[in-house]
């Protein structure tokens, strides 16, 4: 199911804790001790935190790196945080097109930013390892397609 399963464990989650929110994290992710009392810390309701948080300048791959507490327009679901409401409405998996179904992390912030949430650049120490195996390498090309396409949508 690829990253967007992160979702549906967060919705089930959701029918046991009525608030609150959801820590995720890729598998090609190092994060210290502190991680999650340091990004639980941070978080507000109506928002995404998360360590990969950019400013994106009319393309996915021109973009800036967000500076610690600023707002993003992009923020990765890796070493991330997340209102659980998130997934309260059907729409916000009927709305993501097949073709862009691994590329849940456009739309998780495009969906957020739809609701009037705030993204944030979250102040917490991440290590990559194993690039060699990262599937963001297979998806790189849909990135930019899909982020031009969601330009063109509304939630």
């Amino acid at each position: 199911m690829g990253g967007i399963a992160r979702f549906f464990v967060a919705k089930k989650l959701r029918r046991q804790l009525p608030s609150g929110a959801f820590v995720m994290l890729d598998d090609d992710q190092d994060v210290r001790r502190d991680f999650v009392t340091e990004i639980v810390g941070s978080w507000t309701p109506g928002s995404i935190w998360g360590f990969w948080a950019w400013t994106i300048h009319g393309s996915y791959f021109n973009r800036t790196p967000t500076e610690a507490a600023a707002l993003a327009d992009y923020v990765g679901t890796g070493a991330s945080i997340c209102d659980a409401s998130i997934v309260d409405e059907r729409r916000f998996f009927a709305g993501l097109p097949t073709e862009y179904a691994f590329i849940e992390d456009l739309w998780m912030s495009r969906y957020a930013v739809g609701l009037g949430w705030e993204l944030r650049k979250a102040d917490v120490q991440v290590d990559f390892v194993l690039d060699d195996t990262n599937q963001n390498h297979h998806l790189a090309d849909l990135k930019d397609d899909f982020y031009q396409f969601l330009q063109t949508r509304t939630n």
